[in-house]
């Protein structure tokens, strides 16, 4: 959305999709979804974010043949204080702490392990950019969550659905 603080407090569903919408993590097989080493590596790469970014959250979390979709909450109280324990927050926002900076990030360690292992050709593995949704109320981030953990199982109803 323009002009919105991507950097400030809230909840946020993300969607990333893999060029062309090729199913490169795996397959979905009764409602299951399998991972292949490259959907455990994007899944790995996902949970180290928080290893990485200590100003967010990461709520529900699935990846797809050809997608992933996430909860990313940026939370300033869980964001590190620079210098003394008790000093305040800088006012400058680095432009790492915004969704697009976490999104970049996460995108281009996954590329960087996937050509590592040989698991990709040395084409694209993202479509450019990605989708993202503010969560605004409790019912939204609800509604969002059991989407997410029920993408699996509805796979063949996705709008992503079509080239397993």
């Amino acid at each position: 959305m323009q002009g919105y603080d991507y950097a400030g407090e809230g909840a946020y569903f993300i969607t990333i999709c893999t060029h062309n919408r090729s199913c490169i993590f795996g397959t979905v097989n009764d409602g299951n979804m399998l991972l292949n080493a490259a959907g455990r590596t994007a899944t790995d790469e996902w949970h180290k974010t928080i290893t990485i970014r200590k100003n967010i959250i990461l709520a529900a979390f699935v990846v797809m043949p050809n997608h992933i979709h996430g909860i990313i909450i940026i939370d300033k109280k869980a964001q590190p204080h620079l210098g003394e324990p008790n000093a305040p927050l800088q006012k400058f926002r680095s432009p790492s702490q915004t969704i697009g900076a976490i999104i970049r990030g996460y995108k281009s360690a996954v590329t960087k392990r996937l050509r590592e292992m040989a698991l990709t050709r040395d084409g694209d593995i993202w479509q450019r950019g990605y989708h993202d949704h503010i969560i605004r109320n409790e019912l939204s981030y609800n509604k969002i969550e059991n989407y997410i953990i029920n993408n699996p199982a509805l796979w063949k109803e996705d709008m992503f659905f079509g080239n397993q």
